[in-house]
C-alpha cells in the first residue's frame, strides 16, 4: 500500500501479523510520501502493528511523521507537484518509480486536490507552455518538451529530471522554483 500526502489521526493502525504466502521478499507492506500522523506524546510508530511488515519500528519511517515535525507545505509548490503529477502517474511495481508521459489531456490540467487559490487550469496550462510545453499535436491534448511532438532537446530532458527529483522529494532547481513562483503569482492564495 501507498499512502501520498495523507493524514492519520493517533487511533490508526496498519498491521500485518501473518507471513505473506507465496515468494514473499523483505519489502515494506506500506510506504508513505508526504503523510503526518497526529501529534501525540507517542511516536509515529504507534500506528504500525504486526512482524511482517517490513518497515523497521526504530527510528524514522521515511515520509511518515509527527504533525509537530512538519510545516505546511507552501500552496504554491502543492499546486505546482500536483499539476507535475498529472505528467508523472505512478506504475505498479517495485521501486514505486514515476512513469514520464510525454502528453496529457489539457482538461487535466488543474483538476484533482488543489489547494485552494490554485490558478485555473488555463493559467497552469500557460505557466507549462512558458517552460516549454506544447498544445501541438492532438487537439486538446498538452506534450511535455521531452516527448518526439515536443522535439526531444537535452533541455526537456534535463527538466524532466528536475520535476522527478522535486517529486521524489528533493529540494526543488532554480527553474523549478521559478515555476513555482509563476504558479504562486497565478494564484489568489489566502
Amino acid at each position: 500500500m501507498t499512502f501520498i500526502g495523507c493524514r492519520f489521526d493517533s487511533d490508526t493502525r496498519v498491521a500485518q501479523h501473518d507471513q505473506p504466502s507465496g515468494a514473499w521478499r523483505a519489502e515494506p507492506v506500506v510506504r508513505f510520501e508526504r503523510c503526518t500522523v497526529a501529534d501525540t506524546a507517542a511516536t509515529a510508530h504507534v500506528i504500525l502493528t504486526g512482524d511482517y511488515l517490513g518497515v523497521p519500528l526504530t527510528g524514522e519511517i521515511a515520509g511518515l511523521n509527527l504533525e509537530r515535525d512538519t510545516t505546511p507545505e507552501d500552496p504554491a509548490e502543492a499546486c505546482t507537484r500536483a499539476t507535475f503529477e498529472t505528467f508523472f502517474p505512478r506504475r505498479a511495481g517495485v521501486g514505486f518509480e514515476f512513469l514520464a508521459r510525454d502528453y496529457i489531456r489539457s482538461s487535466a490540467i488543474g483538476r484533482g486536490r488543489m489547494p485552494t487559490g490554485s490558478p485555473s487550469g488555463a493559467k497552469l496550462t500557460d505557466i507549462l507552455k512558458a517552460v516549454g510545453f506544447s498544445d501541438g499535436g492532438r487537439s486538446a491534448h498538452l506534450y511535455a518538451p521531452w516527448s518526439q511532438v515536443g522535439g526531444v532537446t537535452d533541455e526537456g530532458s534535463k527538466l524532466k529530471n528536475e520535476i522527478v527529483s522535486f517529486l521524489r522529494g528533493q529540494p526543488p532547481s532554480a527553474r523549478i522554483r521559478g515555476i513555482i513562483g509563476r504558479v504562486r503569482a497565478a494564484g489568489i492564495w489566502n
